[in-house]
């Protein structure tokens, strides 16, 4: 896992989403430092969440690679503000000395409804510019 907090880029908390959502975005980074892209964390209107959700790299980088990490986050806007959550960190890291483009999707797997029935598939795509 890398070790550095970085700066978020994006931050994602959703209180239900329809299955097999797919999200595309874009971030700028520097060559060979972890950044946090993303972060995903479901909660129920109680502002708990919904647990660790299951991960997968659909498609993998192909200058440099991509990590998860289960983190803490307290909101600073939105229904939760004030809260402390537990979200789902996404991390890019180029290959040392690599500049230009790359791109990766990631996959969440969660339960739907409060109550845990039902799930959902979340996917999502993103395109970086390695400066």
């Amino acid at each position: 896992m890398f070790k550095s907090k970085p700066a978020w880029l994006a931050l994602a908390a959703f209180i239900s989403l329809p299955s097999a959502l797919v999200a595309a975005d874009s971030a700028v980074v520097p060559s060979g430092k972890p950044t946090g892209i993303m972060a995903f964390s479901k909660t129920t209107s109680a502002c708990e969440d919904y647990g660790k959700p299951k991960t997968s790299v659909i498609t993998a980088p192909k200058h440099g690679n991509v990590e998860f990490a289960w983190l803490r986050l307290k909101m600073k806007k939105g229904r939760c503000k004030g809260e402390t959550i537990r979200i789902l960190g996404v991390y890019y890291k180029s290959n040392a000395g690599y500049h230009g483009e790359d791109y990766f999707k990631v996959g969440f797997g969660s339960p739907y409804y409060e109550d845990g029935s039902g799930s959902s598939y979340d996917i999502y795509g993103y395109t970086i510019t390695v400066k």
